[in-house]
């Protein structure tokens, strides 16, 4: 800037020469030198406002491009983190499945075992229901065999008293007796 200003001066003054050969007064030459010196300051501060201001249009320039620049790597580490995240919510669903199919096999397979279960129990039911009414009808035969055999004899008792004598009663009873026992081993 200094040079400026020097080279600046020097084209005055020899301005100012070549007025001085035209005809101007020397008060009027300070007064034109000064006006041109003021001219020249304003000139030289308004090139560096301006430079000034083209620093500052750069730097912020530069700071925008900056935070564009950041936005974009902001974008692509958002981007890289939601892909992540889809492929694990993809496995997570796969695995959801994956279980739900193993909790209806094995659903299945515990309907399957207490139907087997049920079924087994209500075979062992049914047997022993069976085996007790078979037993109670045996019972029942049996306890009506004894009172009819009861009833028979006292009916018998009655009409062979009337007819029998004591020889005759032993060997029927006898008989009878024998005839029970057969019956009885063969039942």
């Amino acid at each position: 800037m200094l040079k400026k200003l020097v080279g600046l001066t020097v084209g005055y003054i020899l301005f100012a020469a070549a007025v001085k050969l035209v005809g101007i007064q020397v008060h009027e030459l300070i007064w034109y030198f000064f006006n041109f010196l003021y001219v020249v300051v304003i000139l030289i501060a308004v090139a560096d406002v301006h430079t000034l201001l083209k620093g500052m249009i750069e730097r912020r320039q530069q700071r925008i491009e900056g935070q564009i620049n950041d936005t974009e790597q902001q974008l692509q580490e958002v981007t890289k983190r939601l892909d992540e995240q889809q492929v694990q919510l993809k496995q997570i669903q796969e695995d959801l499945a994956r279980v739900a199919q193993q909790a209806e096999q094995m659903g299945s397979k515990l309907h399957d075992e207490i139907l087997e279960n049920a079924s087994r129990e209500a075979e062992r039911l049914r047997e022993r229901v069976q085996r007790d009414i078979d037993q109670d009808r045996h019972q029942a035969m049996l306890e009506l065999r004894r009172e009819l055999t009861a009833l028979a004899l006292q009916s018998a008792e009655g009409k062979v008293r009337g007819h029998l004598n004591n020889d005759m009663q032993r060997r029927l009873i006898e008989d009878f007796t024998a005839s029970l026992a057969a019956q009885g081993r063969n039942n």
